[in-house]
């Protein structure tokens, strides 16, 4: 929720040019599904991770390769859901997709590092960090 919120909800409103109103809506929709959906979002990056053989002591590329996957495979049909849940339309989804596609790859290891920090704070075994 955190990592996220703020990126998404700037291509929403700048870029998919959705209104206030449905970027309050997606996000709130996010933080609820997210909320819900975390842990297993962690337990699928493991096993993605397993899957393909990535530990850390991998390659920051393979890292890169499992983590910007992962954040692709599993977030977006999440974020499309949310998308059609807050009110857009078929034009501003269209157009939001590719965005957060974009968002989810180049970032996609930062969020893994982002996990892999707090799981690391509050006691769980980190996937690669």
């Amino acid at each position: 929720i955190a990592f996220y919120t703020p990126l998404l909800a700037a291509s929403e409103y700048f870029i998919a040019n959705m209104d206030s109103k449905e970027v309050l809506h997606s996000r709130l929709y996010a933080a609820g599904i997210h909320a819900l959906t975390t842990r297993i979002y962690g337990k699928v990056r493991e096993y993605w991770a397993d899957k393909w053989h990535t530990d850390p002591s991998s390659s920051w590329q393979k890292k890169l390769l499992i983590d910007s996957s992962i954040s692709v495979l599993f977030q977006l049909p999440l974020y499309t859901t949310i998308l059609y849940a807050s009110g857009a339309s078929p034009e501003e989804i269209t157009t939001a997709l590719p965005s957060g596609l974009l968002i989810g790859l180049t970032l996609g290891r930062g969020f893994g590092y982002f996990l892999d920090t707090w799981r690391s704070w509050l006691g769980g075994r980190p996937t690669f960090k």
